[in-house]
């Protein structure tokens, strides 16, 4: 399993030298990047000069996943897409989900494309396994909170019946997980099948009584390795 490291949970002020201790640890060389609009979610996120700056720096050494958290995702692909390898949109932020999939699909075809879903929000597994089998999808992300509010209460029991309903179902599809991830939560995560879970203040950045005497880069490292503890790796 991956982790992929939530960019807005990082000090942008120091995300140069935490990237840099990340994206030499392999299965953590992830990065999430979330774009909000303060429309669909009551926030905003980073900017995609974020990620094309990222990009440059370290090429092909990290994996970016897209995450939009915004009304008619397809109508920030020119200056997101050409910079990640993952564009996950949300179900329930375009009135035709099929067609933004289309459209992502043809004119960037090297993308992987996800679709995310919030908690309360069915998971329609013959959308799923139509747009899978015509070649328009290649993965699912399931919330484990509301999208964009920190802070809210998390659905771990819920996110694993929803991992478990895909892998019994489409076990092609990768299984991201974001949201209610802590250091108990990513071993049971990681046992039913998820194949990406995004770590923010939970777990990368987590200052408790272990850490806060810290550098921020032991900090990281020594955060890594509970992670490592808590899945087996």
């Amino acid at each position: 399993m991956k982790i992929s490291t939530s960019l807005i949970c990082c000090d942008l002020s120091d995300i140069a030298r935490q990237l840099d201790v990340i994206v030499d640890n392999e299965n953590f060389n992830w990065l999430h990047a979330d774009f909000m609009d303060n429309t669909f979610v009551p926030r905003l996120g980073i900017s995609p000069e974020l990620i094309q700056s990222l990009r440059k720096r370290y090429g092909d050494k990290v994996v970016i996943d897209s995450h939009l958290m915004v009304n008619d995702p397809y109508s920030l692909a020119p200056v997101i897409a050409p910079y990640s390898d993952w564009y996950i949109f949300h179900y329930e932020a375009t009135k035709d989900p099929m067609r933004t999939l289309q459209m992502l699909r043809k004119n960037y075809p090297k993308l992987k494309i996800g679709l995310a879903f919030n908690i309360l929000t069915p998971v329609l597994f013959n959308v799923l396994k139509s747009a899978y089998e015509l070649g328009y999808l290649d993965g699912v992300m399931f919330m484990g909170i509301s999208p964009g509010v920190l802070g809210t209460d998390s659905f771990i029991d819920e996110v694993e019946n929803r991992i478990v309903f895909i892998r019994d179902n489409i076990k092609v599809l990768n299984v991201f997980v974001d949201g209610s991830v802590n250091f108990k939560s990513v071993r049971r995560y990681a046992n039913h099948g998820a194949d990406v879970c995004v770590s923010g203040s939970s777990m990368i950045f987590k200052r408790d009584d272990l850490t806060k005497d810290m550098s921020t880069t032991d900090m990281i490292e020594y955060n890594i390795k509970r992670i490592k503890d808590a899945i087996g790796k």
